[in-house]
């Protein structure tokens, strides 16, 4: 039978007791208001992608990874978005939007055009059409995927680099 020295179980109680501890005094809270210039309060603004708040502006955030961010993106539609130091971490937060001024938006048109004679897409979400006298490069590893477009000058070539990817530089 298994005998345990008291010592040795009172000490792997206690290392437990302090892993326990440590690890839940890690988590970051901070919650707050966010309002306007005249202290009205605005629901559903995004608190990076961690929270919302709720109809009296009010949010609460609570999150071990917190203590490795050094700002929080405060963002809702018709209001300037602010980037906000949470540097030294606040448990307090009250953040005031502004409106914005030019509410106006402006319409992309969708590009209906079919291929272009003499040119070639590139790229995946973002296309490019790229004419046939202009140099194109391409290549594929495990992860990514890059694009080279060379633009001949006066006998030098200068590249437009592009690509997509986790690691792409």
């Amino acid at each position: 039978m298994l005998s345990l020295n008291p010592r040795y179980l009172l000490l792997l109680i206690a290392l437990i007791l302090f892993c326990v501890v440590n690890a839940a005094s890690q988590v970051i809270k901070i919650e707050g208001h966010v309002r306007t210039p005249q202290g009205e309060p605005i629901r559903d603004v995004r608190i990076d992608r961690l929270a919302k708040t709720d109809e009296s502006g009010h949010f609460k955030i609570a999150a071990d990874f917190l203590r490795y961010w050094n700002t929080l993106w405060i963002d809702k539609k018709g209001f300037v978005p602010q980037l906000v130091s949470i540097r030294p971490t606040p448990s307090k937060l009250d953040i005031t939007l502004q409106p914005e001024k030019d509410t106006s938006v402006s319409d992309i048109p969708r590009c209906n055009a079919g291929k272009v004679d003499g040119s070639r897409f590139v790229g995946n979400s973002l296309r490019l059409t790229v004419p046939k006298e202009l140099k194109y490069k391409t290549g594929v590893d495990t992860d990514y995927i890059y694009y080279h477009i060379g633009y001949d000058k006066n006998g030098k070539t200068s590249w437009l680099r592009g690509g997509w990817g986790p690691i792409v530089w």
